[in-house]
């Protein structure tokens, strides 16, 4: 005896649509795993920002202590000095729990500094060189502090740097938020720098009651630096900002308004500190007090750090707008897949219900019919010598019918067939199908 297994008609059915709803599987994951990416690449530029936030801040009060550090017998700059000295301190203490929870994300660990040769760039390692500065004598050592400043200055900049590269803000794939990052990350650190230098390179200069070709020159290099390649630049990179913003994820509700106003005090108070620079190097005795310089420096120096609060922060709601349109779409995507299977689900066991229901009736209709036929036949056969030959007939119509019978069931319910052993003649198999109620 051997068996076999039929499947039955619904469930033919049933895998017809599951072999097309795997599609509509396949292609729902490559989407939301794409979102999902995308998801995670901006928020990684979302750490970048608040990785960024304490280092401008401590970027801004070293610089401003290293200029103070001139006026050691001053008792004002003294004051100021220790005030902007406990800012540093609160800005590593902002610093530390930031760096604690994104250091890993934003590869700030040993192994991931080191293999991009900036090992001296952790928290711990700038914070004990800023210790090492304060523990300097006030009215000594001014060479060894002046030069310790500077290499704090050119590690706070390139650890903005590692930042940068490290949570895909320099990778930004849009516009309107691609050109803010250029000017948080890129333009205006480098600014604030060249104007920190320029600054106390100005009022050592001014110092002297005349400047000659070389101390012009520099000057004119500074000037010319400072407008086309920092200002210049920052300003042409707000305003595209500004037109492209309507093509990606639709118009941020603060763009404008919170860039504007800033935009307009920087790129005056710049200006006027440029055009300061440029009389110094056109003449080579120049009026300008020390102290006007350096206040005029100060205040564009202020403006450009009052600018890159607002721009970063209109920066981070660019990001999130971007963030949620990818979780909105995700969403839609699941919802949406999800709402196609089920519809192809219940197409599915409707049209099983209206394909089995039809055929069901005609085996139930068949096999009463069958039944009375054979039933007749062996009555008809009790008198073999009026109906022999129709009998025999009947009979083999009547097993063919009952055959066919089984057959309709077997397809409809499935089920398993018996096969008997086979007799003499290959024609007289017969077998018994059972199939599933």
């Amino acid at each position: 005896m051997s068996r076999r297994r039929y499947l039955s008609l619904g469930q033919k059915i049933g895998l017809v649509a599951a072999s097309f709803s795997l599609p509509i599987v396949v292609l729902t994951y490559f989407v939301v795993s794409s979102l999902n990416a995308q998801i995670r690449f901006s928020n990684l530029e979302l750490a970048g920002i608040a990785y960024q936030r304490p280092l401008e801040r401590l970027l801004n009060a070293v610089q401003r202590y290293q200029l103070l550090s001139d006026y050691a017998n001053d008792s004002e700059a003294s004051r100021q000095r220790d005030e902007l000295a406990a800012e540093v301190n609160a800005g590593f203490a902002a610093l530390t729990p930031i760096d604690r929870q994104l250091a890993v994300h934003l590869q700030f660990t040993d192994e991931g500094l080191s293999k991009r040769n900036r090992a001296h760039l952790t928290a711990k390692l700038l914070n004990e060189q800023w210790q090492s500065i304060v523990a300097i004598p006030p009215q000594t050592n001014d060479l060894q502090r002046s030069e310790s400043l500077d290499k704090l200055v050119a590690s706070l900049r390139e650890t903005i740097t590692h930042a940068g590269d490290t949570s895909n803000l320099i990778l930004d794939p849009d516009l309107d938020s691609y050109y803010l990052m250029d000017v948080t990350l890129l333009t205006l650190p480098q600014m604030q720098d060249r104007m920190a230098r320029t600054i106390a390179d100005g009022r050592r200069l001014l110092q002297s009651d005349r400047l000659n070709a070389s101390e012009r020159v520099q000057m004119a290099v500074y000037a010319a630096l400072l407008e086309e390649a920092d200002l210049t630049r920052i300003m042409g990179a707000l305003q595209t900002s500004l037109v492209e913003d309507a093509n990606f994820y639709g118009v941020s509700p603060t763009l404008a308004r919170g860039v504007g106003l800033t935009k307009d005090d920087f790129q005056w108070k710049s200006a006027e500190f440029i055009a300061l620079i440029r009389k110094m190097a056109v003449d080579d005795s120049v009026d300008i007090a020390p102290k006007a310089f350096v206040d005029a420096g100060l205040m564009a120096r202020d403006a450009s750090f009052t600018l890159w609060d607002n721009v970063v922060g209109e920066l981070q709601t660019l990001l999130e707008i971007r963030v949620r349109d990818h979780v909105v779409r995700r969403n839609l995507a699941l919802v949406g897949s999800g709402a196609a299977l089920g519809v192809a689900c219940i197409l599915a066991v409707a049209l099983t219900s209206n394909i089995t229901k039809p055929l069901e009736q005609i085996a139930d209709a068949l096999e009463p019919g069958a039944d009375l036929l054979n039933t007749s036949v062996r009555r008809i056969s009790a008198s073999p010598e009026r109906a022999e030959l129709i009998c025999a007939e009947l009979v083999a119509h009547v097993g063919y019918m009952r055959q066919a019978v089984q057959q309709l069931a077997l397809l409809v319910h499935g089920g398993f067939v018996t096969y008997a052993s086979p007799s003499k003649t290959p024609s007289s198999k017969r077998f018994t199908v059972r199939a599933n109620r």
